[in-house]
């Protein structure tokens, strides 16, 4: 049984953030490419397995919201591409992973501990954050994020 104690926090901190980051097929993302969406960005590495036991639900979360108007992003700082597509090889999972490969994006962010989490807002304005492993099927979770969907 899993133990989720993090909660979303209201994010008040005035940090604007942009990134072009890379994917592990090359591709290039901008974040700002996903203005008009939530996006959930969520920071993690192979060996926290508390940020490994909060995917699957992550990926359902997604799976369940609207793709037009929800983004997932994870971003990996530590591990290598291969190393990453070996962890989500073994948990059969399929979810977009950018490479923060120098922590610029996790130290601009300023966070501190893996994993963190942070939801943007339609017009890619930090609202919330979460630090430490959650369950992102939570009622109350989700209810936020879908109030974000339709703050438009």
């Amino acid at each position: 049984m899993r133990v989720y104690s993090a909660q979303l926090e209201s994010y008040s901190e005035k940090i604007q953030p942009i990134f072009v980051l890379s994917d592990l097929n090359g591709k290039t993302h901008q974040l700002q490419d996903y203005r008009g969406k939530v996006v959930l960005i969520n920071f993690w590495a192979s060996w926290c397995l508390p940020c490994l036991g909060e995917m699957r639900s992550m990926r359902r979360l997604a799976d369940s919201l609207n793709r037009q108007e929800f983004v997932l992003l994870t971003l990996n700082s530590t591990d290598s591409a291969r190393r990453i597509t070996e962890v989500l090889k073994s948990l059969h999972l399929d979810i977009p992973v950018l490479l923060d490969t120098d922590s610029e994006v996790f130290k601009a962010l300023q966070a501190k501990v893996l994993p963190t989490s942070y939801l943007l807002d339609h017009n890619g304005r930090l609202a919330y954050r979460m630090t430490g492993p959650a369950d992102w099927e939570d009622a109350n979770i989700v209810a936020k994020i879908k109030q974000l969907i339709q703050e438009r």
